[in-house]
């Protein structure tokens, strides 16, 4: 008898044992004990205007998150930064802004 057993040859007397006890597991109690969907927050915004609404597709910048502004110059970034900045004042939150003009190298993230 060879130390592995093949598909098709005769199950040993030992293997006839294990694989009777092996029987299916019902987990759908487990499943409902510790899985959930996932609630997520709505996600709010700073209020930019109607312009901005209709070039993005979105009000703003978005709250609570780290937001990027990229273009071209003379494209309005600046704009959105200071108007983003107003909107965050008006509404009592406090905000951080790392303003970066020149081009970003490799080296210096």
């Amino acid at each position: 008898m060879s130390k592995f057993w093949v598909k098709g040859d005769r199950v040993p007397s030992f293997l006839k044992k294990n694989i009777m006890a092996i029987k299916k597991t019902d987990f759908s109690a487990i499943k409902n004990k510790f899985s959930k969907e996932a609630e997520y927050k709505a996600d709010r915004f700073f209020d930019l205007g109607d312009a901005f609404l209709d070039a993005t597709g979105i009000p703003g910048p978005a709250m609570g998150h780290i937001n990027m502004l990229l273009g071209h110059s003379d494209t309005g970034k600046t704009t959105a930064l200071v108007k983003a900045a107003v909107d965050a004042q008006k509404k009592k939150y406090r905000s951080c802004f790392y303003y970066y003009r020149t081009k970003m190298e490799l080296g210096a993230c």
